[in-house]
């Protein structure tokens, strides 16, 4: 494998590059909010470099796990969704925002290279209205921070994390409410006309007996409506038949038909990052 190199500039980068030079994708700078926060991570790393070289372990091996309460995390997980959906919207879905959204971030480690960090994100998110587990790759540079997307892709896992876990049962909450509330109206319309024929119907005893117990049902699921506010995104589906197809040298690479939401994965195409995807 070739070696990683010690420094990146835009004249390294965007001759090999199609992207726009404002798409915010490679050597991404920090703000100055976003570099104090980097800052306080090269803290750490550094202790954690210092314990390293106290053992035989080569550089790529030096995973470490960060808090995820670290001011850093944001500004990683928040460039890995940017940058992929600015990618989605000019190479895919022309214009259309916020492809993936409603994120939460479930790890984060890094590892030291002669460059700088290279950091691995696992992020759950939702796409075309599917909840999905994601795996990010962001490199920075070890003097500014500077960020690269390397990779950003589909994972076939499920998600665990508490809040798409949650949602999941408050959506299915909200279906059953839905259908009982539906019930009941169609069967207190049929329970009214019955009446109106005969008061001694069999028809009649059973569409009572049966508006009892979603009448029931449906107070009970209506008592407790407020835990069903939380789900609060947008359905977002766009049709595939208008998606654009796109070049290899965009990196996006289609999914295979395993993916409920089809859509594309990205592998950073430029050769002077090969050594890191």
């Amino acid at each position: 494998m070739e070696a990683p190199p010690s420094t990146l500039s835009i004249k390294d980068v965007f001759p090999e590059s199609i992207y726009p030079l404002d798409s915010r994708i490679l050597l991404v700078p920090l703000n100055e909010e976003e570099s104090q926060s980097w800052l306080k991570l090269k803290d750490i790393a550094s202790s954690h470099g210092a314990l390293f070289k106290m053992s035989e372990m080569d550089d790529e091996l030096r995973e470490v796990s960060i808090e995820l309460d670290h001011p850093f995390v944001p500004v990683l997980s928040d460039f890995a969704i940017s940058a992929y959906n600015e990618l989605c919207r000019m190479y895919v879905k022309k214009d259309e925002e916020d492809n993936v959204y409603e994120a939460e971030v479930i790890n984060v480690k890094y590892s030291p290279n002669s460059y700088g960090y290279l950091f691995s994100i696992t992020i759950e998110a939702m796409e075309e209205d599917v909840a999905g587990v994601y795996e990010a790759t962001v490199l920075c540079n070890s003097d500014d921070g500077k960020r690269t997307l390397i990779k950003f892709i589909l994972s076939p896992r499920a998600p665990s994390g508490k809040k798409f876990k949650g949602m999941s049962d408050l959506i299915r909450d909200k279906l059953v409410y839905q259908l009982v509330k539906e019930q009941r109206k169609d069967i207190k319309g049929q329970l009214m006309e019955a009446k109106k024929r005969s008061k001694r119907s069999s028809k009649l005893n059973r569409l009572k007996n049966d508006y009892k117990v979603v009448k029931g049902a449906f107070r009970v699921f209506k008592k407790y409506a407020y835990r069903l506010k939380p789900i609060s995104w947008k359905i977002k589906k766009s049709n595939p038949a208008y998606w654009w197809a796109p070049n290899k040298l965009t990196g996006l690479q289609a999914r295979d038909a395993d993916h409920s939401c089809g859509g594309y994965d990205y592998q950073n195409p430029l050769t002077v990052f090969s050594c890191y995807t």
